[in-house]
């Protein structure tokens, strides 16, 4: 694997990581409290929120570390990290 390829993959990865963090912290939070729910819907919305983030994460990851070019592949990790900027900074 080219070295680009890796720095990308590692830029994409720890960023769509963080992100799939947020997403899960914000489905756990979205939960009212005293709604009939309960703890089981929270998780459920929780472990929903997580596998489908996980899952587009890994398909980004393939998709960067096989085909995607250079010039793609550092757009990607650039806007992931300036949504993770915007996020802290408005958070």
């Amino acid at each position: 694997m080219e070295l680009w390829r890796a720095l990308g993959a590692a830029a994409v990865g720890s960023a769509g990581l963080l992100l799939v963090l947020v997403a899960i912290a914000q489905a756990r939070d979205s939960a009212i409290p005293g709604s009939r729910t309960g703890r089981d819907g929270r998780r459920a919305k929780i472990a929903q929120t997580s596998g489908i983030g996980l899952a587009i994460l890994i398909v980004v990851l393939a998709l960067v570390i096989t085909v995607l070019p250079p010039l793609v592949v550092w757009g990607l990790a650039a806007a992931f990290w300036l949504i993770l900027l915007a996020l802290f900074l408005a958070g």
